[in-house]
């Protein structure tokens, strides 16, 4: 430790003459935070672009109700702003260096605020407009008027975003100091003024990229100002510990004066109202400090329950969709127990307890009675409308406010009997890795259409805008309630490393538009039940379209209590109403996309849990990213080091550990499907064995029933996981209408014994995902929608599609022209019958420098050859009669298809292999040097 006072003051001042200005953070405004404001007006700036790019995609009888004037104008001056920032992210430096040169760089954010601001209004005046069209249309334009109208919403929240970042930026640079330092430098200086001592470590942290020996990576930290910790006044946290161990809205589960769970910290969110508001809310701004600038969390300072607020309670209540949700933090008697205890509280608790746990007995008949000195336990409501950390709540404290418990005469029968630990609260991180500013990207070799890559010296940033978690209920995992922050946090790590790879965008749009297609059979099946060793199936684009039903039924995953409280005819009321839809064309483009994101999601979390394993490196070291680039039809994945400097350098020990990232991507695609094969197997047998063991007669009976009903559901196409289903159960009433039917005393018979029940009745543990398979802990981008926006059966079949071990049935229109489009260099087609929809593939191709060789039959190389050759196409004629086909692409796969270069809405099979440049040249060789063919 630099204890000594001249030494220490020294080295400040010495790092003092290297910034020659204040290092306060709300004094300063960094390089770096510059470059990140720039580097997020620019992804707004490419969504608007990709939202015009979607705009022209409509049809044009929908694109001349816009006024396009304004489209065309506007999209023009944001390529230009586009360019405009692109050239002050490379030359950030010279806005400090001249004040010319920062000037006007101000001038320019003040236009784009003012464009931004102007576009923001017009487009909010173009979608209302819009709002009242659709009144008069109905069929395939109305849907595409909403489409459009969505489009008009999104350009007008992106302007909207885009003008409070330039007026952010433009503020930050007239009110604060520039500082050019490099952030290492910054962070030394801050931990110099932490207090009265320095330890040696914090330097060597902040300067090496390294916590401790250990290797684990040093990234932001955040001031945690509570006794109950460490035993100091103050201690500091990375964000990921902070957010991780001790989130908001989550009691501390740590002991204090023999009480756990009476520190806990809040953010001000906008869906969320504290009663009464006054006390609380001042104390949540002061205790709470984010620097308005760079939206980093500043400083933390947990409140006491008992101590800090009068009366010992609070009270907040949320906005979750369609309904309030009541949470009540502290307990009044516990309070009443301080304030007459005193310094004597902890010695009190024994007699306080055996009090308590009469009462338990009296009021709730059990003998779980658990501790009434700790508040990270809760009394809920079973159908996730409320919960109360107050071990007095016998009764539901929120009958008058609740309009389930309005119904109710003084007690509500949903509130539970017995305790249960609070729910996990999870902030949700959105995550994007900023390649285009890579110093160093590097690509590898393509796995047929898959190309690995590594970067270096990449910016990432998280953003955190929200917190959820599961509602306690009788199943494992209640409804979902998601809080929204009024100040979003940010954490940035400059310079860090990163691996992944990209697959062609267009072509798992092919594939996933094959597998919805109505008339394509043979589909890539999935199991649902395993009972006395027998398996039900059901076909994966069944279950992907049940996903995305129950991912707009409950508004994104924001609002599940709507469609969990439905019966089930009401549910197949709306389901039928909407495979109906599905077929007339409507929400089509939709369901691809979401099918597409899972697909993305899907295998990051895969790479993610590969790389954690292989390279042995602890998950909350490492952050996984997928993005969806249009632009460069590309789907992108990658995973980078959780650390501000790239201190871990994964890229090398990814070259050590695999030989190269092209041998990574290899054993990462080969694992991956053999380890999910295995975990079908596993929970087949799993799930044989618990039915053979469960003996309970009534679980028997009740295992009966819930089978019947979910099959039910499966055979009318509509498949859940068994956390939804078995929360439909309960919050529609189902488990009394059981309770009823099997002539028990009431429905706690059934919910007691609902999860052993679930295990015996045969319905898949693991329909489409668990935590055993891809599922994450921690670090997902959607932690409590991972059961709708995964599934390990659609990663698995698109990779083993895409790595050539199973075919695929698709149209040549669609599939054919998505593989046949991925040629960059070279295509040789070895097509029997070729048509006018053929000629017009080659020519694409062509017309993009691509050099096209054609084997036909000699009636087309006649009808076609001419105008072929004028594109620069080789064309070849077979002297006899062939009726193979196979395409070879750049040299290095070769398609095996039955699809000719004609009749392309056709359905034909479709198969990819890889193919060294000494295989694809001589089976190219073998069939123009035969002696079989003739150039035309």
């Amino acid at each position: 430790m630099i204890n000594h006072k001249s030494l220490k003051e020294e080295l400040k001042d010495k790092l003092r003459e290297i910034l020659k200005v204040s290092y306060k953070p709300e004094e300063t405004i960094h390089v770096e935070d510059i470059r990140y404001s720039l580097h997020e007006m620019e992804n707004l700036i490419n969504k608007i672009l990709s939202t015009f790019n979607d705009i022209k995609e409509l049809p044009e009888n929908v694109q001349q109700l816009t006024d396009s004037k304004l489209v065309n104008e506007t999209n023009k001056a944001c390529e230009e702003i586009d360019a405009i920032i692109k050239d002050y992210i490379n030359k950030v430096d010279d806005i400090f260096i001249s004040s010319k040169v920062r000037e006007e760089f101000i001038k320019q954010l003040e236009s784009i605020r003012k464009f931004s601001e102007d576009k923001e209004k017009e487009f909010d005046m173009l979608r209302r407009s819009l709002r009242e069209e659709m009144r008069n249309f109905s069929g395939r334009k109305g849907e595409n008027l909403k489409k459009l109208e969505r489009y008009a919403k999104e350009l007008k929240n992106n302007f909207e975003e885009l003008e409070e970042k330039s007026y952010e930026l433009i503020t930050a640079l007239e009110r604060k100091k520039a500082l050019m330092v490099s952030p290492e430098i910054l962070d030394v200086v801050r931990s110099l003024e932490l207090g009265g001592e320095v330890w040696a470590h914090e330097i060597i942290e902040k300067i090496s990229g390294l916590r401790n020996v250990a290797g684990e990576p040093y990234t932001e930290e955040v001031s945690m100002t509570a006794p109950l910790l460490t035993g100091e006044e103050t201690t500091r946290l990375t964000m990921d510990q902070l957010l991780v161990r001790y989130p908001p809205f989550e009691p501390i589960q740590i002991e204090s004066d023999g009480i756990i769970g009476r520190f806990i910290w809040f953010l001000e969110s906008t869906n969320m109202v504290f009663i009464p508001p006054k006390n609380i809310q001042s104390k949540v701004n002061e205790y709470v400090k984010i620097d308005e600038t760079s939206g980093k969390l500043i400083s933390v300072k947990p409140l006491d329950v008992l101590k800090d607020v009068q009366g010992g309670e609070i009270l907040i209540i949320l906005r979750a969709g369609s309904r309030k949700v009541f949470i009540k933090y502290g307990s009044r008697d516990l309070y009443n127990y301080v304030q007459k205890y005193g310094a004597s509280m902890k010695y009190s608790i024994e007699n306080i307890q055996n009090k308590y746990e009469i009462r338990v007995q009296k009021e709730k008949r059990t003998e779980k009675a658990y501790s009434v000195s700790n508040l990270g336990y809760t009394w809920y409501c079973i159908l996730g409308l409320g919960m109360s950390t107050d071990p007095f709540d016998f009764d539901c404290p929120f009958v008058g406010m609740c309009p389930v418990g309005r119904k109710s005469q003084d007690k509500c029968n949903k509130w539970s009997w017995s305790r249960r630990l609070f729910p996990k609260v999870y902030v949700v991180p959105e995550r994007e890795l900023a390649l285009a500013s890579a110093a160093d990207l590097k690509y590898g070799q393509p796995l047929l259409f898959i190309t690995p890559f590594a970067v270096s010296g990449v910016r990432m940033h998280e953003l955190y805008r929200r917190a959820q978690w599961y509602m306690p209920s009788v199943a494992p995992e209640g409804p979902v309630v998601e809080i929204h922050f009024k100040k979003s946090l940010k954490k940035d790590l400059p310079k860090t490393n990163a691996i992944g790879f990209e697959i062609p965008l267009s072509l798992v749009k092919g594939i996933i538009e094959s597998l919805l297609d109505e008339k394509i059979r043979d589909k890539q099946s999935v199991i649902v039940m395993h009972n006395n060793y027998k398996s039900s199936y059901v076909g994966l684009d069944k279950l992907l379209l049940s996903k995305f039903f129950v991912y707009k039924m409950t508004k994104e995953g924001h609002d599940t209590f709507y469609f969990l409280q439905m019966k089930d005819d009401k549910i197949m009321e709306n389901f039928e109403n909407f495979k109906e839809k599905l077929q007339k064309g409507y929400n089509r483009d939709e369901i691809v996309n979401f099918a597409i994101e899972i697909f993305g999601h899907t295998i990051s979390h895969l790479f993610h849990s590969f790389i954690s394993n292989s390279l042995e490196i602890e998950p909350e070291n490492l952050l996984y990213v997928y993005s969806i680039d249009k632009k460069r039809d590309a789907l992108l994945v990658s995973v980078a080091e959780n650390s501000a400097w790239g201190s871990l350098d994964i890229a090398k020990h990814a070259q050590m550990k695999f030989g190269s990232i092209d041998r990574m991507l290899e054993e990462f695609v080969n694992s991956i499907t053999i380890s999910l094969e295995k975990h079908e197997k596993d929970i087949q047998n799993y799930m044989v064995k618990m039915n053979n063991i469960v003996t309970d007669p009534t679980v028997t009976k009740i295992a009966n029933e819930l089978k019947d009903r979910y099959m039910s559901l499966v055979s009318k196409g509509l498949i859940l996981d068994t956390a939804t289903f078995l929360n439909h159960i309960v919050i529609s009433g189902q488990d009394i209408d059981i309770a009823k039917k099997l002539q028990f005393d009431n429905e706690r018979e059934v919910r007691e014994r609902l999860t052993d029940a679930i295990l015996a009745s045969g319905i898949s543990t693991c329909v489409d995902g668990c935590s055993a398979c891809v599922m994450l802990d921690h670090g997902c981008t959607a932690p409590l929608l991972q059961n709708i926006l995964l599934s390990r059966n659609l990663a698995v079949w698109i990779l083993r599609v895409l790595t050539g071990k199973v075919s695929i049935k698709g149209r040549g229109n669609v599939l054919g022209s998505a593989i046949f489009y991925q040629a960059k260099e070279s295509f040789f087609a070895f097509s029997p019958y070729l048509d006018e929809e053929g000629v017009k593939v080659l020519t694409d191709l062509a017309q993009k420098d691509v050099k096209i060789i054609l084997v036909t039959h000699k009636k087309f190389a006649e009808e076609f050859g001419e105008q072929l050759k004028k594109q620069g196409i080789e064309v070849y004629f077979t002297k006899a009669p062939r009726h193979d086909k196979f395409y070879v692409i750049d040299g290095r796969v070769r398609v095996g298809t039955t699809q000719n270069l004609s009749k392309l809405s056709s359905i034909n099979e479709f198969s990819l292999k890889q193919l060294s440049p000494f295989e694809a040249e001589s089976s190219i060789r073998q069939e123009l040097e035969g002696g079989a063919v003739e150039r035309y």
